[in-house]
C-alpha cells in the first residue's frame, strides 16, 4: 500500500530485495519512489541543479531557473504524483500558462526544464507534448532620420548622453549602463568595455560572456560631447545627494542617488515617453542599437 492509502497497481510500497517492481521504481534519480509527487521529483533535481549548473550559468539566469520551478512547474503540476503524470497534465499546464500571459519563450523555457529534470524517469510520452512556437521578435531598423528625431527630442534631458552613446556606438544597453568612468577617455575618444550591468534580478557588474565582447571602441565628437555635458551633470548630482550617493563603482550612468539604472524603469519611464514626444514607432531601446550602422 501506498502511504496515503492507494496503490500502485499491485506494486509494493517498499520493494524488498527479491520484488519484481524494484528495477522499475529504482530507474527514478535518487532512489525516489513512483509515488512521489512531480513537486518532490523536480525539487530533487532542483537541489542536484544549484550545486551543478549554478556555477556554469550567470546569477540572473539561475535566478531564472527557480523562478519557473516555483511560478510554474511546483504551483501548475507539483501536487501530481509521478504515476498518474501523463502527457495532457503537462500540456494542460502549457495552455494554462499561455491564457496567464506566458510568452511561447518562458513555456519552452519550462518545458526543457520539465523534459531535463523527468526524462530520466520514462513516465511522460514527450513526443505527445507539443510546446508552444518561439515567437521571433521583429528587429526595426531605423533610418537616420527618425534616429535623427529621436536623438533630437532627448537634446537636453536628463540622459541624453546614454541615447546618444547607443545610437553612435551600438553598445549594447547592459554595457552601456555596466560602463564606468575609469574605462572612458574623452581626451582619446575612447571608450572601453570591460563590465556589464546585470539587468535582470539584482544589478550588480559582471565580467562580458566573452572575451570579444571585452573592447575598445573609438567614439565621435558627438559622443565627447554628451559625456562631457553628462559628467558635469553627475558631479552636480552627487553633490546634493552627499551621503545619499550610493554610487562605489564609478558607474557613468546612475539614478540620481548613484544607484545603478533600472531597465524596466528606464522603459517605462523614460523610454517609451521619449518615443511617444518622438512621434516615432513603438520600438524597443534594442532596435536603437540596432540601427547604428545603418545610419552611422
Amino acid at each position: 500500500m501506498l502511504p496515503s492509502g492507494g496503490t500502485t497497481s499491485g506494486k509494493c510500497a517498499t520493494p524488498c530485495a527479491g520484488c519484481p517492481y524494484r528495477p522499475q521504481w529504482r530507474r527514478l534519480p535518487n532512489d525516489l519512489p513512483p509515488w512521489t509527487a512531480v513537486s518532490q521529483q523536480v525539487q530533487r533535481w532542483a537541489d542536484w541543479l544549484e550545486h551543478t549548473t549554478r556555477i556554469s550559468v550567470a546569477d540572473s539566469t539561475y535566478r531564472e531557473y527557480t523562478g519557473l520551478f516555483r511560478r510554474c512547474i511546483q504551483h501548475g503540476i507539483g501536487h501530481i504524483r509521478m504515476t498518474a503524470l501523463t502527457a495532457q497534465h503537462i500540456q494542460k499546464l502549457y495552455s494554462r500558462m499561455l491564457d496567464e500571459g506566458r510568452s511561447p519563450a518562458t513555456v519552452r523555457h519550462v518545458h526543457a526544464l520539465l523534459h531535463q529534470a523527468l526524462q530520466h524517469t520514462g513516465r511522460v510520452r514527450w513526443q505527445e507534448v507539443r510546446p508552444p512556437k518561439a515567437k521571433r521578435t521583429k528587429v526595426v531598423a531605423l533610418d537616420p532620420e527618425q534616429v535623427g528625431t529621436i536623438l533630437e527630442t532627448t537634446r537636453g534631458t536628463r540622459l541624453e548622453a546614454l541615447w546618444v552613446l547607443i545610437a553612435y556606438t551600438g553598445l549594447r544597453l547592459s554595457e552601456a549602463l555596466g560602463l564606468r568612468w575609469q574605462d572612458v577617455d574623452l581626451d582619446r575618444k575612447q571608450v572601453r568595455i570591460n563590465k556589464v550591468l546585470q539587468t535582470k534580478g539584482l544589478r550588480v557588474l559582471k565580467d562580458p560572456k566573452t572575451e570579444e565582447s571585452r573592447r575598445t571602441l573609438r567614439v565621435s565628437e558627438r559622443v565627447v560631447e554628451a559625456l562631457r555635458g553628462w559628467k558635469l551633470n553627475q558631479i552636480t548630482e552627487r553633490l546634493r545627494a552627499g551621503e545619499r550617493w550610493a554610487d562605489e563603482a564609478g558607474l557613468v550612468f546612475t539614478t540620481r542617488q548613484g544607484r545603478p539604472i533600472s531597465v524596466s524603469s528606464l522603459h517605462e519611464n523614460v523610454w517609451k515617453p521619449l518615443l511617444t514626444r518622438a512621434g516615432a514607432p513603438r520600438i524597443r531601446i534594442h532596435d536603437l542599437r540596432t540601427s547604428w550602422r545603418r545610419c552611422y
